[in-house]
C-alpha cells in the first residue's frame, strides 16, 4: 500500500509534500531535528518507504521515490521512535542497495547508531548483505566520504558533527 501512495508522490509534488507531513505531523522531518527520534514515535515517509519489503525488481522505483521525498523535504538522518533506527538503517536491514545509494548521496550520515549502538554498516554485516557492507564502510571512511559527496548529483551532502561525550 505504501509504495502505491509514494508512486503517487513521485508523479504529483503535492503529494509528496502531503506525505512528509501525514505520516508524523511533519513535525521531526525539519533538518534542524535529523538523527533525532520523533517525538510520536510514528515513521517519516522515507522511514516506512525504507522498510516496506520491497521485492529486487522495484527497488530501483524505491529509489527513485526516495528521491522525490528527500527534494520534498524529508530529513535524511531523521530517526524513528525509541529504537532511533533511520531510513539508511532499514534500507541495510532489508538489502536495497538502490535506495542505499540514494540516501548516502543524499547526505545520510552512515555513522549514526540506534539506541544499542548499532550502525548502517553493522546491520548490514548481520544480514550478510556484503555489497551493501562495503558501499557503507567506504561511505564511513572520511575522505571517501568526502570525494562521493562532491559528487554528488543529487545535491548538497549534509554531514552531522558529533561532540564526544
Amino acid at each position: 500500500m505504501f509504495l502505491s501512495m509514494a508512486a503517487t508522490a513521485a508523479r504529483e509534488p503535492s503529494a509528496a509534500r502531503a506525505m512528509t507531513g501525514g505520516l508524523s505531523h511533519g513535525r521531526h522531518l525539519s533538518p534542524r531535528r535529523q538523527g533525532r527520534p520523533a517525538a510520536d514515535g510514528n515513521m517519516t515517509a522515507l522511514y516506512a518507504l525504507a522498510s516496506a519489503m520491497a521485492p529486487p525488481a522495484m527497488r530501483t522505483d524505491q529509489a527513485a521515490l526516495a528521491r522525490t521525498l528527500l527534494a520534498a523535504g524529508v530529513a535524511v538522518d531523521a530517526a524513528m521512535g525509541k529504537p532511533r533506527i533511520t531510513a539508511l538503517m532499514m534500507a541495510a536491514i532489508r538489502g536495497s542497495k538502490p535506495l542505499v545509494e540514494v540516501l548516502l548521496e543524499s547526505g545520510a550520515d552512515p555513522r549514526l547508531e540506534d539506541d544499542k549502538g548499532q550502525t548502517a554498516l553493522a546491520f548490514a554485516q548481520k544480514k550478510r548483505h556484503a555489497d551493501i557492507a562495503a558501499l557503507l564502510s567506504a561511505a564511513t571512511t572520511p575522505s571517501t566520504r568526502s570525494v562521493a559527496c562532491a559528487a554528488s548529483a543529487a545535491g548538497p551532502c549534509l554531514t552531522v558533527q558529533r561532540k564526544s561525550p
